[in-house]
């Protein structure tokens, strides 16, 4: 698996970078059209969930890597995104970062005590404040999704305690689906 740290150049927190597809954009001279480069050559950013215990601050690492590169070794996280001023700050690649009250549960119950955890989950892997890089990323979703190990839903709190079953998964291949109990 090939994977780099992100640099700081692009808009939003300082922790994010311009992505580039590794691929080159192929052109065409007689019709002068773009191509984008196949899905594996796609670059994203994922991120590795340190462990911890429930009540810990979460931490976790930016890294970048294409899809090809680190298919299927990673889980994607969809989750309601819940009240948008309602923001906590988690610890991303040693920095503080606003993040939605029902991301930061989320991340808590689905992080692990003793190992890594490496995820894709929109709001931290797409700089929200860059709109060319949102577009692009909506419209790569479903590779994002269909290449990842399993994909967990995570539906969030309900009347101020999550609920028992509040959480499952789906295994990318095969969409079966594994409930998660917490």
């Amino acid at each position: 698996m090939s994977v780099t740290r992100p640099t700081t150049s692009a808009p939003g927190h300082g922790l994010y970078r311009v992505l580039t597809d590794h691929a080159p954009t192929i052109t065409t001279t007689a019709a002068a059209t773009a191509k984008s480069p196949p899905a594996h050559d796609w670059v994203t950013r994922f991120f590795i969930l340190f462990p911890g215990r429930f009540n810990e601050p979460v931490r976790c690492q930016l890294l970048e890597s294409t899809i090809g590169d680190i298919q299927s070794r990673y889980e994607a996280l969809s989750y309601t995104w819940g009240d948008a001023n309602d923001k906590v700050q988690i610890n991303v690649s040693d920095r503080p970062f606003p993040v939605t009250k029902n991301l930061e549960v989320a991340l808590r119950h689905l992080r692990l005590e003793t190992e890594n955890r490496v995820l894709w989950v929109d709001a931290l892997c797409i700089n929200q404040s860059d709109v060319s890089e949102v577009s692009t990323h909506v419209q790569r979703m479903w590779a994002i999704y269909a290449n990842a190990s399993r994909v967990l839903v995570f539906l969030g709190p309900q009347g101020g305690e999550v609920m028992k079953h509040s959480a499952f998964s789906l295994n990318c291949r095969g969409c079966v689906s594994v409930l998660i109990t917490i």
